[in-house]
């Protein structure tokens, strides 16, 4: 019981955290609503659980080449990270339509994550961490993971749509998303200079 609520605080730790996923779900929260944001918050949660559960069964063959995977990703991953905070940054005002097709996808959702570095980050210290040697053990790691990564990237959706309301101009609407617009090329580009470090 221990171990899991220590897998737990490790998995809340890592998926609440600022980070890509979470300020691109705080932002389809803000223009789009929580109910619409699910889709965008389902594709990262279960992206990356795919994405955790891969890497558990294959983290030894995954150590030998991680450098190797982790340039290709993290550049790939920087790029999309610093496509999406460009187009947040230009967004003006909040959707007055909750099924505007503006919002974030499961594919963007899915997609980010696997391009993330962080996400790959996340998985193969978890795996170390706990030494996860058996498919049991990983099953349960990853089924508390999927469960707090969830409410996790929610939380910051449902920050967004809370924001709705103190952000009921079109001013500090642009101002907010061109605030986390620009906190995404940062963050990309602090995630680029990481890589290559």
């Amino acid at each position: 019981m221990t171990v899991w609520l220590a897998m737990a605080l490790y998995s809340l730790s890592m998926s609440i955290s600022p980070g890509p996923v979470n300020l691109l779900a705080l932002s389809n929260g803000l223009n789009h609503g929580l109910a619409r944001s699910f889709s965008y918050v389902s594709g990262a949660t279960i992206g990356f659980i795919t994405l955790f559960f891969l890497t558990g069964i294959s983290v030894s063959y995954v150590s030998e080449v991680l450098p190797n995977i982790m340039i290709v990703l993290g550049s790939l991953g920087t790029a999309f990270i610093a496509y999406i905070g460009w187009q947040i940054a230009k967004t003006s005002q909040v959707s007055k339509q909750k099924n505007s097709k503006d919002a974030s996808s499961f594919i963007d959702g899915a997609l980010l994550q696997w391009l993330n570095p962080k996400a790959w980050i996340a998985s193969m210290a978890g795996m170390t961490a706990f030494q996860i040697e058996s498919t049991e053990s990983l099953t349960v790691f990853s089924g508390i993971y999927f469960i707090v990564c969830y409410l996790s990237i929610s939380a910051w959706a449902l920050l967004g749509e809370k924001l709705q309301g103190l952000l009921n101009n079109p001013k500090k609407t642009r101002r907010f998303n061109q605030a986390m617009g620009w906190s995404l090329i940062l963050i990309a580009g602090y995630l680029l200079i990481k890589l290559f470090d």
